[in-house]
């Protein structure tokens, strides 16, 4: 099941099954804010939840941020470019990880209600890359899909650095 919702001023979307449920935020870098094993109520990502007011006053979609852990939240970033390089640009230091600074689009097939999987994109600003991350619950638990597409003319040679903080009651 698919809903979406407003959390703190940052579209968010929870996908949930019998076992797990997952808040996703594409209006945060598509980032994965939390994964809750059910019905036991195990959380396993760290949360900074008192930077998420702070994001009452931002839209990604118009202005990103300047680094992917500004404000950090917490959670499961996609640091992309972590390091890259296209054409005569190249990204070694700041703004690392500019997926995680701007917002996503999201959809799902068919009814919420009946929705197993959301699919993400965005383009990036300053390289001419393409994004998409499909996540979805199976009968086994989570499952992300990636793929990076360079709609330039350039070559490209980026870095993807999955950056996830788990904590909570799994470690405990």
């Amino acid at each position: 099941m698919v809903k979406e919702v407003d959390f703190y001023g940052i579209r968010s979307v929870i996908l949930s099954n019998e076992k797990m449920e997952v808040r996703i935020l594409p209006g945060k870098g598509g980032d994965i804010y939390q994964m809750t094993v059910l019905p036991e109520n195990i959380t396993l990502l760290y949360n900074q939840e008192e930077n998420l007011p702070c994001y009452q006053e931002k839209d990604l979609y118009r202005e990103r941020l300047e680094h992917y852990s500004q404000d950090n939240i917490g959670g499961w970033q996609d640091v992309v470019p972590g390091f890259g390089r296209y054409g005569n640009k190249v990204i070694s230091e700041r703004p690392v990880g500019i997926a995680a600074t701007v917002g996503w689009n999201v959809m799902w097939e068919g009814e919420a209600k009946d929705a197993k999987e959301i699919c993400l994109d965005v383009d990036l600003p300053e390289f001419p890359l393409h994004l998409t991350k499909r996540i979805g619950l199976n009968e086994t638990g989570l499952y992300v899909k990636e793929q990076i597409r360079n709609d330039g003319t350039d070559k490209a040679a980026v870095t993807w650095t999955q950056h996830s903080v788990f904590c909570g009651n799994f470690l405990a």
